[in-house]
């Protein structure tokens, strides 16, 4: 199955392995998602991404995130702090994935990748700020960094839905 990833900047290094994975794309009834969405949950990720490209897609990351056990924020918060919630993303790829050096069709590729990744090794296991870290600095919560990293997120979430 072809999903659309293009490598960008020649050989610069081994990329995450990434695997055929569905396309999903924004759902427009909200009867289909009723069944196993939260209105909480579901405000909650609308509001971290009102008002940016990511906004539409906030059904479709729900549903990704409980399709790979992680946790809801993580896929609209990481894409809030990676590329402003898309407007800033590299061809489709909202959530910095493998350094934009992989674009994607869609953010429904990009999206079931990266939730792919954050449910396995090395992400499997770790709480929620323990991915966050993983995810911007290929270590724990130690360093400048990732600290930075995963406090600008819990302010992301304060700031947008009044808590963490």
């Amino acid at each position: 199955v072809d999903i659309g990833l293009r490598v960008n900047g020649g050989n610069r290094g081994v990329l995450p392995s990434v695997s055929a994975v569905p396309a999903i794309a924004p759902f427009e009834d909200a009867n289909v998602v009723a069944a196993s969405v939260g209105p909480d949950r579901e405000a909650e990720i609308a509001a971290i991404v009102r008002g940016t490209p990511l906004e539409e897609w906030g059904h479709a990351m729900l549903l990704t995130a409980d399709l790979y056990g992680i946790d809801y924020r993580l896929l609209p918060l990481i894409g809030m702090l990676e590329s402003t919630g898309g407007k800033y993303a590299c061809g489709g790829n909202a959530w910095g994935y493998a350094s934009c050096r992989v674009e994607f069709e869609t953010y429904g590729e990009a999206m079931a990748v990266v939730a792919r990744t954050l449910s396995e090794r090395p992400y499997a296991g770790l709480d929620f700020d323990g991915k966050l870290c993983m995810w911007v600095a290929g270590t724990g919560c130690t360093g400048e960094h990732p600290e930075q990293y995963r406090d600008r997120g819990h302010s992301i979430l304060r700031e947008r839905t009044g808590g963490e």
